[in-house]
C-alpha cells in the first residue's frame, strides 16, 4: 500500500516511528512535515505550502493518513481530497483532551 503521511517529524515525533512502523510491514510511505511548514510559513501561505510539497512528489497514495490535523484548514483537506478521490482518508488524533476539553466535546474540530 502507499500511505501519504501528513503528521510532525522534527525532533523524532510521532509520524517517523508511525512512517517506520508502515515500512516495516512492506509499505511505501511518504512522509510531509505539516506541523513544521505550518511553523515557518505561518497557517495562512503554509497551506499552499503543504499542497506544492504534495505535488513534488508524483505519488498516488492508497491512503492518506493525518495525524491529527490541526495544522490543515479544511480548504486544503478538500484539494487533497480532491486530488486524491481513490485514497482512503484517515484521522488519527490520538491525544484525548485539546486546550484541556476532551476532543469529542469540541465541536469545531469536527467538519
Amino acid at each position: 500500500m502507499k500511505i501519504l503521511l501528513l503528521g510532525y517529524f522534527k525532533d523524532e515525533q510521532s509520524g517517523v516511528y508511525i512512517g517506520e512502523a508502515f515500512k516495516k510491514l512492506g509499505h511505501q510511505v511518504i512522509g510531509i512535515d505539516i506541523r513544521e511548514i505550518w511553523a515557518t510559513y505561518g497557517s495562512t501561505e503554509a497551506q499552499e505550502k503543504i499542497i506544492t510539497e504534495i505535488d513534488k512528489n508524483n505519488f498516488i497514495p492508497d491512503m492518506v493518513l493525518v495525524l491529527k490535523g490541526l495544522s490543515l484548514t479544511l480548504p486544503t483537506l478538500k484539494k487533497i481530497k480532491d486530488k486524491f478521490k481513490k485514497a482512503i482518508f484517515v484521522n488519527w488524533f490520538f491525544d484525548f483532551y485539546l486546550h484541556g476539553i476532551p476532543i469529542w466535546e469540541n465541536e469545531s474540530y469536527f467538519d
